[in-house]
């Protein structure tokens, strides 16, 4: 993705600014799913958006779910749209200053977010999917570990042969 390649903020900003709003888009895109099976009985329960719940009766009584349950947005304590700004922001080549700054979160918030954001980066990689290089210049990803900010490259030009960054 190239910041060209990043929409306008105000193109998105009913997400990133209406908590609603987004909670809908979530859902709309497939991040939060419409419904999914109860872990007891194996039911079909659908997502009621408004107290964020998977709710029903099943065998063992009333069994309920959060919709953040097993997402990236689980692990935060700030609403999804205030996390969707600062992924937005990310996108964008916001520093670490600069989110926690028009955020108003902590250094440990902007910097557990960029983890998982970096984590979540490299568990999604898909090599073959993947375009680096050009004309006579062959670019491999020897150790995609962005996490924790281990990349090697590795570079091969046909005039220098092989360079390791």
């Amino acid at each position: 993705m190239t910041i060209r390649d990043v929409p306008l903020q105000k193109e998105i900003a009913h997400i990133l600014f209406d908590e609603r709003k987004c909670k809908e888009w979530l859902v709309e895109i497939g991040i939060i799913w419409k419904a999914r099976d109860c872990e007891t009985c194996g039911k079909r329960v659908m997502l009621n958006v408004e107290t964020e719940k998977y709710r029903h009766y099943c065998t063992e009584g009333r069994k309920e779910y959060s919709m953040w349950k097993n997402t990236f947005f689980s692990k935060s304590k700030v609403k999804p749209n205030d996390a969707m700004n600062m992924i937005y922001l990310w996108l964008c080549g916001g520093t670490h200053s600069m989110l926690r700054l028009i955020g108003g979160h902590s250094t440990h918030y902007v910097t557990n977010l960029l983890a998982d954001l970096n984590q979540l980066l490299a568990d999604n990689l898909n090599q073959s999917e993947m375009i680096i290089g050009g004309d006579d210049v062959v670019v491999e990803l020897m150790n995609a570990s962005l996490a924790k900010g281990n990349i090697i490259v590795a570079i091969e030009l046909k005039e220098y042969g092989l360079l390791v960054v």
